[in-house]
């Protein structure tokens, strides 16, 4: 019985994953195994995953977020693949949710929290007999403020994200510029030596064509020196 539970709990834990990487095969229309060497994994882990036997490594996880974004097909959230939310594609899921879930993340105690407080203040109006339906004043009061508080807190968040985000893709934009700059300045060295090159080359066809032409001109035929010694010495 306790090995089924924990067959149950990978299979479970998977399911998200197992959906992600359906999704990501059928878009980018490739069959299982090509998919899998894609994210540097092997087609049979796939029937284990599915089966129980083994949880999905973090690294696989990770692997197939970044091949939903090199090939733009929709970013795969990595909390989906952990199970955090049951959005699967990053920019559909709320501010207020990630901000949520990375709350979540950073504390462990932060679910018992919220339903401890939620628990709090049922408690509060059931004290106060107040009709079912019918919340008192001061309750509401409270639930508001204790709303705004959470609102801002997870906006704060959010905020904290997206400016995470944004300073990461800006350095990755620098980092593309500069390698850009450095494979330009290549270029230029490149042509400025095949220029030098060329150069060098007309230069010395020139040369060898003065000389060929030179001796086109001579009035004399190559070895005419050379025959009148040898006549010389007869005599």
């Amino acid at each position: 019985m306790a090995k089924e539970e924990e067959l149950e709990e990978k299979r479970q834990a998977n399911t998200n994953f197992l959906a992600a990487f359906d999704y990501v095969m059928e878009r980018l229309d490739i069959s299982q195994k090509e998919l899998c060497r894609l994210i540097g994994s092997k087609s049979p882990y796939i029937s284990f995953y599915r089966s129980g036997k083994y949880f999905v490594p973090d690294k696989t996880k990770y692997a197939l977020v970044d091949l939903s974004v090199q090939k733009n097909i929709g970013q795969i959230s990595i909390d989906y693949l952990d199970g955090y939310t049951d959005i699967m594609l990053l920019p559909n899921i709320p501010d207020d949710e990630l901000a949520e879930i990375k709350m979540r993340r950073s504390n462990p105690d932060y679910d018992r929290l919220k339903a401890r407080r939620e628990s709090k203040w049922k408690e509060i109006e059931d004290m106060m007999n107040v009709p079912a339906g019918q919340p008192t004043p001061s309750s509401v009061f409270n639930a508001n403020l204790a709303q705004q508080a959470e609102s801002v807190e997870a906006f704060r968040i959010a905020l904290e994200s997206k400016d995470e985000i944004i300073k990461e893709k800006n350095e990755r934009i620098l980092e593309l510029k500069e390698a850009i700059a450095e494979k330009e300045a290549r270029i230029e060295n490149l042509k400025e030596l095949v220029a030098q090159l060329r150069a060098d080359l007309n230069e010395a066809k020139a040369v060898i064509e003065a000389a060929e032409s030179g001796l086109a001109k001579y009035p004399f035929k190559m070895g005419a020196a050379e025959d009148a010694k040898s006549k010389k010495a007869q005599l």
